[in-house]
Formats: C-alpha cells, sequence, structure tokens
C-alpha cells in the first residue's frame, strides 16, 4: 500500500468560472465548501511497487531496469490512458439507482464504472427493505468504493473519528474522501486500513443549481462543463481522466451523453469488467 501525502484535488478556477456562468450560481450554502483547488497536473505521485515484470526482468539478469508507475491520486491509479466515470453520494430519491446504474453501465453502455456511496443511507435502506445495494450493484459488475459512512469533512475530524468514518464505510480497498479532501493523517489512517485514494481530474459541477430555480444543473449544462474542462486542463484522449459525477443530481441521466461526446472526440472509456465484482477493486483498474 503506499502513502501519498498531498491536498485535495478538486476543479481547477478556470473550468468553475466558465461552469458558473452557465449555472449562473455557486455551490448551495447548505454544502461544505471543498479546499482551494490545484491544477491537475500538479498532483505529486508515489511510485508502485515492483510489478512481476520487474520481477521476472531481474531474474533473467535484464540490464535496463523497468521504471514503476506512479499512483496519481486524481485518476484513481488508473494508467490505461481511457476516461473513468465515477458516481458518488447517494441517490436520495431513489435508492435503487444504486444497482440500476451499475445494471445499464455494463449492459446497455458496456463501460466500467465505480460507485462511491454513502454508507449510512445504504445500511439504512437495507435495514428497511432487505435489499444490499451494494452487493447488487457489484453483481450487475460496477466496482463499489468506500465515501465514509456519514460523509464528513474528513480533514476537520480527529484521528479515532477519521478512522470510524472510514470504518465504517463501504468494504472496499478504495476511498473517495467527501469532498476530495485529504490530509497527511487521511492519508495515513486510509493506508492502514488497506485503502488507496481516489478523487478525480473534470468535476461536471453537476451539484450547482441550474437555471431557473432548478435544483442542479441540467443534461446539457453538464455536458458542456464536461467538454470546456478537457479542452481547459489539455486533457487529450490518451490521458487517464476520472469524472467525479454525484447519484442524487442530472449526471446518471447525462451519461448516455458523456458517452457520445467522449467517443467523437476519440476519448476511449474504461472498459466493464468480466463478472459481478467484490470488494477488492484492483490496482491498477483493468480498463
Amino acid at each position: 500500500m503506499r502513502l501519498l501525502l498531498v491536498a485535495a484535488v478538486v476543479v481547477a478556477a478556470g473550468a468553475t468560472l466558465a461552469a458558473t456562468a452557465l449555472a449562473g450560481s455557486g455551490r448551495p450554502s447548505s454544502a461544505p465548501v471543498p479546499p482551494a483547488s490545484v491544477s491537475a497536473s500538479s498532483v505529486p505521485s508515489v511510485s508502485r511497487s515492483a510489478s512481476p515484470s520487474t520481477s521476472a526482468a531481474k531474474a533473467h539478469g535484464a540490464e535496463t531496469p523497468v521504471t514503476a508507475l506512479p499512483y496519481r491520486v486524481a485518476t484513481c491509479g488508473d494508467t490505461s490512458g481511457r476516461v473513468l466515470i465515477t458516481v458518488d453520494d447517494y441517490p436520495y430519491r431513489d435508492p435503487k439507482l444504486v444497482y440500476q446504474l451499475a445494471y445499464r453501465a455494463t449492459r446497455d453502455w458496456h463501460i466500467g464504472m465505480i460507485g462511491f456511496p454513502i454508507s449510512k443511507f445504504t445500511r439504512s435502506y437495507r435495514a428497511k427493505t432487505g435489499v444490499d445495494l451494494v452487493k447488487r450493484a457489484r453483481h450487475y459488475g460496477m466496482w463499489m468504493g468506500n465515501h465514509t459512512y456519514d460523509h464528513k469533512l474528513l480533514t476537520t475530524l480527529t484521528t479515532a473519528q477519521i478512522r470510524r468514518e472510514i470504518s465504517g464505510g463501504v468494504a472496499s480497498t478504495l476511498l473517495r474522501p467527501p469532498y476530495g479532501a485529504y490530509d497527511a493523517t487521511v492519508t495515513k489512517v486510509a493506508t492502514s486500513l488497506g485503502y488507496r485514494l481516489c478523487t478525480w481530474n473534470i468535476d461536471p459541477l453537476d451539484w450547482q443549481p441550474g437555471r431557473g430555480g432548478h435544483r442542479y444543473r441540467s443534461v446539457a449544462s453538464i455536458r458542456y462543463v464536461i467538454r470546456h474542462e478537457l479542452a481547459e486542463y489539455h486533457l487529450r484522449p490518451g490521458r487517464s481522466i476520472v469524472i467525479d459525477g454525484h447519484y442524487m443530481t442530472n449526471f446518471p441521466k447525462a451519461i448516455p451523453g458523456i458517452i457520445v461526446d467522449l467517443r467523437a472526440r476519440g476519448y476511449r472509456i474504461c472498459r466493464p469488467p468480466r463478472g459481478p465484482t467484490t470488494r477488492t477493486i484492483p490496482d491498477p483498474l483493468p480498463c
């Protein structure tokens, strides 16, 4: 497991200004403000441990060393050069969307996705209905990660509180800290619990209010923001990209159009796993 001591990685200011012009509004007052953003290109990285191919090369007396690939939090360790679409938080109005989205991803859209639901709500739904949303989503082939138990801002908590929040989240090997906020303490606790960190380098700003008093951005606005950010951050086809949307916004409805936009511009999208997934999310991802 790797230690990555970095600041939070969230959307760059240039895209936020352009996207806010569309929505005409900022982050809702009820939502905590994330830490100051940094450029996706400035994200530090650490080297992976030697791969089997590296060990084999040494065993055969190869003179040229094999360079270990870096683990990057903003791309969740993906090195495929594909686009990984992720979704987090919780679909409060229709909890079944947790597994319905998994079904559509693998059966209709033929893409691989990672879901990061807040476990406080998946547990509550299971207690009321007997349905395990996470287990069903994994059955349909979606990777499911940890987004903590109650979506608290981890960087404001004590070490013991951080440990409880992560331990109470969806059992997995990938952690998306709420608001993408993490520091040395969060990283250390997460690593000790067997987690790698996973944020994003494209924020579609789907959580922002839309025009005309709508609670969230429209599908068209979400698609525009993604296209704009890809160009703004010079994330061209062949780069590993992670898009972070939310279950409760219009992001799930926008996914078919996002797929069309990406493919029309030459981007390849992460492929679905072969069959059901488990709590272990591979490193690197088999995109």
